[in-house]
């Protein structure tokens, strides 16, 4: 059931699996996907850091406001969701740096951010595409505790189902900017 909520085949990434739990008010969301795209592009296009917004949709502002001395990068963002008539403008401040093996690590800074807590973990593997076009595994992880108010019962269901509408628009529009990278 929470595949069919994800793209279609056509030119779109494979999604292998996608998982959204929540306990206790800390949601998490795995997704395994294959995008078709090279691993440089891929590692380019997610460290974009001041241009976030060309794959989230849902992301509306992201600056970098501070780079340290071991390579790990704060970015301020901005993302605006609608869970039924409520809107959120969502901040969130998160200090990225790579870890080794093509790992991109963030934490979110609680005290600057709409967040309790929270990370995200991007692994990316290039794959074997038999010589055809280039493809990249990608393996995210989040898990949030948003410090906003989602409303009780249906709230974590719709908070789940919004979690996997933004991950189905990224990896779409993650798969489209390398792409139109490449054609440039």
């Amino acid at each position: 059931m929470i595949l069919s909520l994800l793209p279609g085949a056509s030119f779109c990434a494979d999604v292998n699996s996608v998982e959204v739990s929540q306990k206790k008010g800390v949601y998490h969301m795995h997704v395994n996907m294959t995008v078709n795209a090279d691993i440089d592009s891929i590692k380019k296009i997610i460290t974009d850091y001041e241009n976030l917004t060309l794959t989230n949709p849902y992301l509306k502002k992201s600056k970098v406001i501070n780079k340290s001395e071991d390579e790990r990068i704060t970015v301020s963002m901005l993302t605006r969701i609608c869970i039924f008539l409520i809107c959120y403008n969502i901040r969130h401040v998160q200090t990225f740096h790579h870890v080794k093996n093509n790992v991109l690590y963030s934490r979110i800074i609680p005290g600057m951010s709409d967040f309790k807590s929270g990370w995200m973990r991007w692994e990316i593997k290039e794959q074997d595409s038999n010589g055809i076009s280039p493809a990249t595994q990608i393996i995210f992880d989040t898990e949030i505790a948003p410090d906003f108010f989602i409303p009780p019962v249906i709230g974590p269901y719709k908070m789940k189902k919004k979690m996997l509408e933004i991950a189905k628009a990224t990896i779409n529009n993650l798969e489209e900017t390398a792409k139109n990278t490449i054609l440039r």
